[in-house]
């Protein structure tokens, strides 16, 4: 049986742009959130993997911490790496989620770690550094009699008996953190065995709670979030302070340049509704220089959202490009006094470096940190591929089908390897009441009109085809049509034909799809006239999705935008999308990862192109850099277009019921499409 959850308790995110986005609600993140509430610097948001209800029920009980940590809803189950020393096993490490974080799984306990890893750990990290840290805090808990220590439990106890029957010796504590140093790397062990136990073989384990006196003074344990926020919101103090709870945050968005920087700097967050897979964007507030996205995901998840969001190791980030994620920022650390410059791996020799929408930023960024302690470096090493030669003329690499011939039916009466314009209402989009219902229904009548079609291939992927050729399809007069409206419409589809490779690729040799598109006259006319739908009587009604449409071409391609988008811009992106729709799919034996997306919307997001000239706009589907699994199944499509005939359509996600029923910009039909026989360009 399914049961509602609880209604909300908790204001939502702000409508207006935030100051500051937290990412998580765990330990850290609770206490900056505290901070900032109390300070009044300004709108807060929090954003939290986990549910809204998940209080920390197993906090209060330290028995249950283990039941907590093996159930799904509590824990995100990561996997270690394979371990050469341990017969290559892996181990399972939980990640919490909800509000508190980890601290809702781990008993609340915390250690200082071990004093060699922290010397390890070059000069960033310096042993007399973090116990002063440490100790400060410490301090501060023990006056509250909110710390209880377990530094002479019977579990060391038993420890250090069980090390000493086996021979090894157990030192007792140095004086001070230095010549604990010092002592521990001079001095030999009394015991004739070469393994000794030391004081940094071990550390004293902590508990944090804290004193309820309701509860006669009795320790009562509370999550981070119960102990620092909830007195907040139960007083009301907290109106600068909102929440996004199961918003799985998937990359930081960045901008480049402004006010003298040479840096990126964070613009907000891309998360993922993890209830029903929508991916949405925060923004800060752009007018404001203090605003800041501050990660507080933890040890193991906020490297991985850097890494994510192209701020790492070289190394790591070119295992990365299977998942689309292109280097933004390389950090590169002086270690021991030598500068280790490490560049990016790629097949052509040099780094590719991309801002966040996948696009070149052609270069390595550089900072100086105070004290020569890490380096970040900026260098020109973005190489393209040149243009071919000489384009075909446009329409020429294959023939069109006769609309006498094509008429409406499913593309089975064409002649092979033709093509024509393809009919709407085949294609099923988004119904007002979707997102109740998830209704669909036959589009209307696509915006515009399939005129030509080429299928060429290279040995490097063929971008800002409109800028190429010679004979661009063109519409004449149209005055009075809206700047943003693009009166041809140029879109590419660049689909790799080597074997994919386990890691994504930014180019290769391909084949690419080229499909130019002109604006249809009753389109035009309702841009024009402007007329709402329902208008006055024989006004031209201008539709959901025809509004829709424009609000893309406003936002998603400028018309005044430079080379690299806004945050806004990339928002917008996130919303064109694919559909494909193959009539005699069950007949071809294909894999259910291929079947199971005929007609189904495709959301190209980061790995498309944007381009926009005069009169036209363009948009390139680098399928080069789709998933592994993606890419396979372009590979085995590819044998088997010449036996099908399909649809191809193309339309932009609609949200609200303001802006449904979604509309199809474009479309074509194509019968029993022969790779084989695809041009080859001229370089």
């Amino acid at each position: 049986m399914m049961v509602e959850p609880p209604a909300s308790s908790f204001p939502s995110a702000a409508a207006s742009k935030p100051k500051y986005i937290i990412v998580g609600a765990g330990p850290a993140g609770c206490a900056l959130a505290a901070a900032l509430v109390k300070g009044q610097k300004g709108m807060v948001v929090m954003l939290e993997r986990g549910k809204e209800e998940l209080q920390g029920r197993f906090v209060h009980k330290v028995n249950d911490w283990v039941k907590a940590s093996l159930r799904s809803w509590h824990a995100v189950h990561y996997l270690t790496v394979p371990h050469a020393h341990l017969n290559n096993r892996q181990f399972v490490t939980p990640r919490g989620q909800g509000k508190g974080g980890t601290a809702l799984i781990n008993a609340m306990q915390y250690s200082r770690g071990y004093r060699k890893d922290y010397r390890d750990w070059n000069e960033w990290w310096r042993i007399e550094d973090i116990e002063e840290s440490y100790e400060y805090v410490e301090q501060k808990l023990r006056a509250a009699g909110a710390l209880t220590e377990g530094s002479s439990s019977l579990v060391r106890e038993a420890f250090e008996q069980a090390a000493a029957q086996i021979g090894l010796t157990v030192l007792p504590p140095a004086s001070s953190s230095s010549s604990s140093s010092s002592s521990s790397s001079s001095s030999s062990p009394p015991s004739p065995s070469p393994y000794y136990l030391t004081p940094d073989a071990y550390a004293p384990m902590c508990y944090l709670a804290r004193i309820d006196k309701h509860q006669n003074k009795r320790f009562t344990r509370v999550s981070p979030f119960e102990a620092l926020l909830q007195p907040l919101l139960d007083a009301k103090r907290a109106p600068n302070l909102s929440f996004l709870f199961q918003a799985q945050a998937t990359r930081v968005l960045f901008t480049h340049g402004g006010k003298g920087r040479r840096l990126p700097r964070a613009a907000g967050i891309e998360y993922m509704d993890s209830a029903t897979g929508q991916t949405s964007v925060l923004l800060l507030d752009e007018a404001d220089d203090e605003a800041e996205v501050i990660l507080c995901c933890g040890a193991i998840d906020t490297p991985r959202l850097l890494l994510l969001s192209g701020i790492g190791d070289p190394e790591h980030l070119t295992l990365l490009q299977w998942m689309c994620v292109s280097p933004l920022i390389f950090l590169v650390a002086l270690i021991g006094g030598r500068e280790e410059r490490a560049m990016a791996r790629s097949r052509g020799g040099a780094a590719s470096v991309a801002g966040a929408d996948g696009g070149g930023m052609g270069g390595r960024w550089m900072k100086e940190k105070e004290g020569g302690t890490a380096v970040l470096e900026r260098r020109n090493t973005m190489t393209t591929a040149p243009p071919p030669s000489r384009m075909p003329p446009v329409g020429s690499t294959i023939p069109r089908c006769p609309a006498e011939v094509a008429g409406e039916g499913e593309g089975y009466e064409m002649p092979p390897h033709t093509w024509t314009t393809g009919l709407a209402s085949n294609i099923r989009v988004r119904a007002r009441g979707y997102k109740q219902s998830g209704k669909k229904e036959p589009s209307a009548a696509s915006l515009y009109k399939l005129v030509n079609f080429d299928f060429v291939r290279s040995p490097s992927r063929v971008s800002h085809v409109a800028s190429l050729v010679q004979d661009l399809p063109e519409v004449k007069g149209l005055e009075g049509l809206p700047a943003h409206i693009p009166k041809t419409l140029v879109v590419t589809w660049q689909a790799p034909s080597e074997k994919p490779s386990l890691l994504a690729q930014e180019d290769g040799p391909g084949w690419s799809c080229i499909l130019y598109f002109v604006i249809k006259p009753d389109t035009a006319l309702a841009y024009i006239k402007g007329e709402e739908e329902g208008g006055k009587e024989g006004g031209v009604a201008m539709t959901a999705g025809m509004k829709l449409f424009g609000e893309f071409m406003r936002n998603a391609v400028p018309v005044d935008g430079g080379a690299t988008p806004s945050p806004l811009a990339l928002e917008w992106r996130e919303r064109f999308k694919a559909i494909c729709l193959c009539k005699n799919m069950d007949e071809l034996g294909l894999p259910s990862f291929i079947a199971q997306c005929n007609g189904k919307p495709i959301l190209v997001k980061h790995t498309a192109k944007y381009y926009r000239g005069k009169d036209y706009v363009e948009i390139d589907i680098n399928m080069h850099k789709f998933a592994y699994l993606a890419r396979k199944g372009i590979q085995i499509l590819q044998d088997k277009l010449k036996l099908v005939a399909f649809e191809c359509a193309f339309t932009v996600e609609g949200r609200t019921d303001e802006e449904l029923p979604e509309v199809v910009m474009g479309l074509g039909k194509f019968c029993k499409i022969d790779v084989k026989k695809s041009v080859a360009l001229e370089y």
